[in-house]
């Protein structure tokens, strides 16, 4: 899933974090896994009307393909995609993630709330 060399830190954040789990909570973590794929079948069948943004490395081998088939058929859904970069993009390249994320927002907020310093 993450086979590039560049993708070495998120592997490496994968592993750590999976040996800090007991059986048990791992056991949890991948039903929950399990239960996106069914997530992903609702959104599949079903255009909702608000905005969706799906943030995506242009090496992500397992999930590019199908959300790329996903944002065609829904109106409201923007992919934007990150070079060189794999599944852990947010971790890969944080900069370009936090980027596009509140690019997104700002495009998607009310004018009246454009202004409030947080």
């Amino acid at each position: 899933m993450m086979p590039k060399k560049r993708h070495k830190e998120s592997r490496l954040l994968f592993v750590r974090e999976a040996k800090r789990l007991c059986q048990k909570e791992f056991i949890k973590w991948f039903k929950l896994a399990m239960d996106v794929n069914h997530l992903m079948q609702y959104f599949k069948e079903k255009d909702i009307d608000i905005p969706i943004l799906y943030i995506m490395g242009k090496e992500d081998h397992m999930f590019l393909g199908p959300v790329k088939k996903m944002v065609k058929r829904h109106k409201n859904s923007v992919l934007q995609t990150i070079h060189h970069c794999g599944h852990v993009c947010n971790v890969e390249r944080p900069d370009l993630f936090n980027q596009h994320s509140l690019a997104f927002i700002a495009q998607h907020t009310p004018l009246e709330f454009n202004n409030i310093q947080i």
